[in-house]
């Protein structure tokens, strides 16, 4: 079957199974996978079915980005970029969902800590932290990434 009669397929159908049992036909093909996002209807879902959707795809990346956006606990939101293998494009999706400022600067740590210190979430996290370990720990983690540290220096000079 080629992509864009699976593609077909999948707009007319109802269950979200048949629907994963097409994308799985497809070997998780990035096209087919992009495509059935509107066809599993996430948003009528509640978040116990979103994450077992996910979970039969394999957490599929371009599912995961998708589906970040009706989940509302953070455990879940976690669970997600763990699963998904910490792919950036999940980890830069889920930093809304993340909802770092109201976070207490420990608990922004413990996140970058879970998240294996991703880029776009300890960048996000800067303006946050007012430590200076913090910042320096954050700059290490990412091998003193260019951009971050010009990140990280214009924090502390508005620090001081």
């Amino acid at each position: 079957m080629e992509n864009d009669q699976a593609i077909e397929l999948m707009s007319v159908l109802e269950s979200n199974d048949q629907i994963i049992n097409i994308i799985k036909e497809k070997k998780y093909d990035s096209m087919v996978c992009l495509q059935a996002i509107p066809f599993l209807r996430l948003e009528e879902k509640d978040e116990r079915e979103v994450l077992r959707i996910l979970k039969k795809i394999k957490y599929e990346p371009q599912i995961c980005v998708a589906a970040l956006t009706f989940l509302k606990k953070e455990k879940n939101v976690m669970r997600i970029i763990k699963k998904s293998g910490y792919v950036p494009e999940v980890c830069q999706a889920a930093i809304s969902s993340l909802n770092l400022g109201n976070k207490s600067e420990s608990k922004i740590m413990s996140i970058l800590n879970q998240v294996k210190y991703d880029l776009a979430i300890c960048e996000a996290s800067i303006s946050y932290l007012k430590k200076e370990s913090n910042l320096l720990k954050i700059l290490k983690k990412n091998g003193y990434n260019k951009r971050l540290v010009t990140v990280v220096m214009k924090r502390l000079e508005t620090l001081k």
